[in-house]
């Protein structure tokens, strides 16, 4: 995994629960983000960066390691590369809201005197409430992502005193609230999700998605977050965009759809059934754009014809640009794909051109250009052939 999709996945997160994320690769950056906090003296009893410096010793690769501190505060810790020094560290941020009886218990316990309690409050006012279950399930995915095998990944909490004696295990009361096999439930239902979008399976994908629905309904914090409101829409969008790069969709057909719910995340007059038709979308983006399974040279050619419609694509100029025979590439093309390249070209063309005629007002003259298509006859008789009706019938039954 590249470190750009690395830095795209920090971004993403971050913005999308509104948490600090941070790629680091260094050991003394890793403990500079610990340090800046501005309690940093009361997350630990004992030498701050000691302690920090025997944590890392322990960490190791493919664990999500989970921090709960002595002011309620929470980290995400995971080791990408222990050679390296690679971390992620996703935090502070807080499980749940912290009221006044629980300030109370703190000040007692943590012997805080007035005027840091004061700060502290509104400390508590500006961190970020995230549920485990909901980042557990996104490390996932990135950490599938990252080290290319299957999950789920291990969650590890290290408490200070584990650390001062260099022995961690897993602890099982991670969050009282959201029990272990409730989140690999749901992880596991994700990604029912997931495969069903990677292969364009879009009943699937809809059964998968009421499937979680009905299992969780119940369960608020997931109902709003994926079916409803910016946050959810994004982390969905994340999600759906993943399933259909791993079904082989072109970056640059998952950037247009990507983009287009990213802004719509931002309307104030979102349809409630939003999720869904992303799920359909992606559905659909596979079935029409995926080149999973090709070889790859008609990857590559496949590629250059669908973002080269409006130039002159020949079997020569393709085969050039791949530095094949014309006549290889023809017979490689219909091997793999079961028609020519023209046939192929002329069909996307005409696709392309559909796209254009419900989403825009042009004329039909400078969509037939923008395909790729100067002659007007010819490019009204290839769509007869391809949808059974005139470019200007189509159109007309469009309402425009």
């Amino acid at each position: 995994m590249k470190k750009n999709e690395v830095l795209f996945w920090v971004q993403t997160v971050s913005i999308s629960l509104d948490v600090s994320v941070s790629y680091i690769s260094e050991k003394s950056k890793f403990i500079k983000i610990y340090s800046e906090n501005p309690f940093y003296s009361l997350l630990f009893s004992k030498d701050h960066d000691d302690i920090l410096n025997r944590y890392l010793n322990l960490v190791q690769e493919k664990i999500i390691y989970y921090a709960n501190t002595p002011i309620k505060t929470c980290y995400l810790n995971i080791c990408l590369n222990k050679e390296s020094e690679e971390y992620l560290v996703i935090g502070p941020y807080l499980n749940e809201s912290i009221n006044e009886s629980q300030i109370n218990e703190l000040q007692s316990n943590l012997d805080i005197d007035e005027t840091i309690l004061i700060e502290l409050k509104k400390y508590y006012s500006t961190m970020p409430i995230v549920r485990m279950d909901r980042l557990w399930a996104l490390c996932n995915l990135f950490l599938e992502k990252y080290f290319d095998i299957r999950g789920p990944f291990s969650v590890v909490g290290i408490k200070e005193e584990q650390i001062m004696s260099n022995k961690y295990k897993l602890d099982e009361s991670l969050d009282k609230n959201v029990s272990i096999k409730m989140i690999e439930e749901r992880y596991q239902m994700e990604n029912e999700l997931m495969d069903a979008v990677s292969k364009g399976d879009f009943p699937s994908a809809f059964m998968a998605h009421e499937k979680i629905m009905s299992n969780l309904g119940s369960y608020h914090s997931f109902n709003d977050s994926i079916n409803s409101g910016i946050k959810g829409i994004t982390i969905l969008n994340v999600i759906l965009r993943k399933a259909a790069e791993a079904g082989g969709v072109h970056p640059l057909y998952l950037n247009d759809l990507s983009s287009k719910y990213s802004m719509l995340s931002l309307s104030k007059n979102m349809d409630n059934k939003i999720s869904v038709k992303m799920i359909k979308d992606y559905c659909s983006l596979v079935k029409y754009h995926s080149l999973e399974g090709a070889n790859p040279l008609i990857k590559r050619a496949v590629s250059y014809i669908n973002l080269n419609l409006d130039s002159d694509l020949t079997v020569t100029n393709i085969a050039n640009h791949l530095c094949i025979t014309p006549n290889y590439l023809s017979r490689l093309f219909r091997k793999e794909n079961g028609i020519s390249v023209i046939v192929y070209i002329n069909q996307k063309r005409i696709d392309e051109s559909i796209r254009l005629m419900k989403k825009t007002d042009m004329q039909i003259q400078t969509i037939a250009e923008k395909v790729g298509i100067n002659d007007l006859s010819y490019f009204s008789k290839l769509f007869k052939r391809q949808v059974g009706k005139s470019p200007t019938q189509y159109r007309r039954d469009l309402g425009k």
